[in-house]
């Protein structure tokens, strides 16, 4: 994987939800349905860009509204919602104005923008759903922000209660 070149003025954030075996999803759409961490996910991205994979925009109805969407892929030429780029790089140059991009998923786009993340922001679910995509794994060099994080789980929302914990990167 080749280094990627980030503006020293964008923040890189990632969002995601996991169950509690760390499973993301089969891929082709969200297997649960907990409207309370949509509407979470919606307050912490809108209004700023968010970078994913072709397989996670297709999983959509419709590119996210109220942001710009971004979709990395080598085989989609054009869409109509969002800009097509065939590589993280080419995301980073097309979002380099910006002061915060959200990385929305898939699992490969998570891995290939990890070690540039300065801001995890994960939602664990209170259930399991069998699922073979899996959630990246964080390891010591981030350390939990609790100003940002739940410390209990929030109420039942659709099929399940979930509790954000929002990661930062570890200083040196």
């Amino acid at each position: 994987m080749k280094k990627l070149e980030i503006p020293k003025n964008m923040h890189i954030a990632m969002i995601w939800a996991q169950d509690l075996s760390a499973s993301l999803g089969d891929g082709k759409k969200i297997p649960w349905h907990v409207p309370d961490d949509l509407k979470y996910f919606k307050a912490c991205t809108h209004g700023y860009p968010v970078v994913m994979g072709k397989n996670n925009y297709l999983s959509l109805t419709k590119a996210l509204p109220g942001r710009k969407n971004v979709v990395i892929s080598t085989s989609l030429e054009h869409l109509d919602d969002a800009q097509v780029v065939s590589s993280p790089q080419a995301a980073i140059d097309y979002l380099s104005d910006s002061d915060k991009i959200w990385i929305v998923g898939g699992a490969q786009i998570y891995k290939e923008f990890m070690p540039y993340a300065h801001e995890l922001v994960v939602s664990y679910l209170d259930f399991c759903r069998p699922a073979s995509i899996k959630a990246p794994k964080i390891d010591d060099s981030w350390i939990v922000n609790p100003k940002a994080s739940d410390k209990k789980f929030r109420p039942q929302s659709g099929e399940g209660r979930f509790k954000v914990v929002s990661f930062i990167r570890r200083h040196e």
